[in-house]
């Protein structure tokens, strides 16, 4: 009978290879409520979709500090999705109340 030890040895030395996921990791929300981006910081995977949804009474965008993306205005509970492709860490604002400030991680 094998024992666990003959098994080890069996295997090859070569390093563990964990093949990428084929499809995008599934969508997350950045919810405008009180004038406020809930999460105020999202850690995504690259590829992540992410729906800015307007729960305020009143328009808001998120836009990227660095110019690279915009939601564009969104008015009362209206929404849209932004794909991060890219890893890095995306600042973001509303150019009508620019107190309000978030972050998207992506890794």
């Amino acid at each position: 009978m094998l024992t666990r030890r003959d098994l080890l040895k069996a295997l090859p030395l070569s390093p563990l290879v964990i093949p990428a996921a084929s499809a995008a990791s599934a969508s997350q929300t950045v919810r405008i409520r009180n004038m406020r981006f809930s999460p105020a910081e999202l850690t995504i995977d690259v590829g992540t979709p992410v729906n800015f949804t307007n729960s305020d009474n009143v328009a808001h965008t998120a836009t990227s500090a660095s110019g690279d993306w915009d939601t564009g205005n969104l008015a009362a509970g209206k929404s849209t999705t932004i794909t991060f492709n890219e890893t890095g860490t995306h600042d973001y604002f509303c150019r009508w109340h620019p107190a309000m400030k978030g972050r998207i991680i992506v890794v």
